[in-house]
């Protein structure tokens, strides 16, 4: 994965894999959008690992064991340990909570804070939390099947 070859991802990839929700869905397209960014969010959601979800395993966690009970476009995931929410969108300002794993709300749209955050926790305090260290389920996700020729991915997709 970190020499970025295409070729090897493609080969472990299933013909026919998805790469979006309304485009073409196979390899050639998969090889075309593996572009830098690209790269870094498969790497990304790889590194977080995942779960078995209806016959497939599916990366990263924060899609794959999900709880229904939250929205999927309104609620974040914390990804780390001891993750400071901050008083304002400043890594000087005082630390209201540390965050380890939780779920928040998301109290500002995405890109509004920039590199920050606003968010909510489940007990109605507000506060900042650094972007890259919040994960939605809609972000990039990745699915594998096993079949006759071993375990493919099958999905690398993000959205609804």
């Amino acid at each position: 994965m970190r020499a970025r070859d295409a070729k090897a991802v493609v080969a472990l990839s299933d013909p026919h894999i998805r790469t979006s929700f309304g485009g073409d869905d196979d390899v050639t397209e998969l090889e075309k959008v593996l572009t830098e960014d690209l790269w870094r969010e498969l790497e990304e959601t790889l590194e977080l690992g995942g779960t078995f979800r209806e016959g497939m395993f599916w990366a990263p966690y924060v899609y794959s064991a999900w709880p229904d009970t939250h929205d999927s476009f309104e609620t974040l995931a914390v990804i780390a340990d001891d993750v400071p929410l901050r008083a304002s969108a400043d890594r000087n300002a005082p630390a209201i909570a540390t965050l380890s794993h939780d779920l928040v709300t998301r109290a500002s749209q995405p890109g509004e804070g920039g590199s920050w955050q606003k968010v909510t926790l489940a007990d109605g305090r507000n506060g900042f939390v650094e972007a890259k260290y919040l994960r939605s389920p809609v972000d990039y996700r990745a699915g594998f099947s096993k079949g006759a020729d071993g375990w493919r991915m099958t999905a690398f997709v993000a959205g609804d």
